[in-house]
């Protein structure tokens, strides 16, 4: 184990304690954010997407990152760019959403390095 785990696992259990906050809204479940939740997990787990094993932490109990990584997707888009953000992970534009822009390819070049 090393900082860099340790620093990704604060992120990721302070994301998710937020989360499971925003489960009960007036002492009732919010069926909205269990939808969301479930769809997310299902996405990760149709398409073997987990978040620590992209960071280079891969969980030792199989589908644990899977799940996690759901349950985070489940969020939406803004919620994860800023984890991956915090995280200091570098995000590269596909070449097909550039165009032919030369300003948008160097710009692109410059952040991803």
């Amino acid at each position: 184990m090393n900082a860099s785990f340790v620093i990704f696992g604060a992120i990721i259990s302070e994301a998710l304690v937020e989360y499971a906050n925003m489960l009960v809204k007036d002492k009732k479940l919010d069926w909205h954010v269990i939808a969301c939740m479930i769809i997310g997990v299902g996405v990760a787990l149709a398409f073997h997407v987990d978040m620590f094993e992209l960071a280079g932490v891969p969980a030792t109990v199989p589908y644990v990152g899977v799940v996690l990584t759901g349950i985070l997707l489940s969020r939406g888009g803004n919620f994860i760019h800023d984890i991956l953000k915090r995280l200091g992970v570098k995000q590269s534009a596909p070449a097909d959403t550039l165009g032919d822009d030369p300003a948008a390819i160097h710009e692109a070049h410059e952040i991803n390095g």
